[in-house]
């Protein structure tokens, strides 16, 4: 059995519930594939809740605000809330609002990062800019690219990216590039590596644990392997590993279908 995943009988599944309070879990490709829900997780994370669990929706994805992914999960059956969502257009405004950013950041993302970074008073507009955000943006351009290399590659300035995933999950053949692609444009030839602020870094982690006070020893995430891991870093994120540390389990089908069947 592999250090970072678990194959989960019922037995297991049981022994989950009962041991950890602070449930985690990433959202594209584990709760859902687009705009349709797995089957058998809005049950699953409704009877969590009703056990008096803590459920959290932890996901990199950059192009939604927090109130959009309350939404979306709403409506796909998941008992969500604001205070329940941690996403990266928010995680990057609240980090920047914590250390209490004076300036102007150049953003190469989307309208939810900017909605987001508005809503806690982070300045993106104009001259005198002094950190670089990158996230996910559908309309990149060269011209950005170069804006944004020029920023980063002053060692004054900040250089913040919300994640690095390399790839968006999609069921179809189509690849779609993660944001992880567009990190990549600026880093190189910036030659400089940007503060991640998603998974796998601890900056989100940082924050559940500071403003929802969560024990690592109490918490378990679900989440698909290949969103946080490096092809060759198979040891990246060991259970009980650096996460915060927070012990990671894989939501495999054979888990969902346990929580569709297990009598808790």
């Amino acid at each position: 059995m592999s250090r970072i995943t678990h194959h989960v009988n019922k037995k297991l599944a049981r022994e989950i519930v009962q041991k950890y309070e602070n449930f985690l879990f990433d959202c594209d490709g584990v709760l859902y594939h687009g705009n349709e829900a797995i089957p058998g997780c809005a049950k699953a994370l409704q009877k969590l809740k009703q056990l008096g669990k803590r459920v959290f929706y932890v996901t990199n994805n950059s192009s939604k605000t927090r109130a959009q992914m309350v939404e979306k999960c709403q409506s796909m059956g998941y008992p969500a809330e604001p205070d329940s969502i941690i996403c990266t257009a928010h995680t990057a405004a609240l980090y920047l609002k914590r250390m209490n950013f004076e300036g102007k950041v150049y953003m190469v993302g989307n309208p939810s990062m900017e909605a987001e970074c508005d809503a806690l008073g982070i300045k993106h507009e104009g001259s005198g800019i002094n950190c670089v955000l990158v996230g996910f943006d559908p309309h990149l351009s060269y011209v950005k690219m170069i804006k944004a290399s020029t920023y980063a590659r002053n060692p004054n300035n900040l250089f913040l990216a919300t994640n690095e995933d390399y790839f968006l999950p999609h069921k179809g053949d189509v690849v779609i590039p993660g944001t992880g692609s567009i990190v990549a444009a600026i880093k190189i030839p910036t030659r400089r590596e940007p503060h991640v602020l998603g998974k796998p870094g601890t900056a989100m982690f940082d924050l559940l644990h500071e403003i929802h006070g969560l024990d690592a020893d109490k918490c378990v995430m679900g989440l698909t392997i290949f969103s946080v891991l490096k092809p060759t870093s198979s040891q990246m994120i060991p259970t009980n590993g650096r996460l915060f540390p927070i012990s990671i389990w894989r939501v495999s089908e054979t888990w969902r279908n346990t929580y569709k069947t297990c009598d808790f």
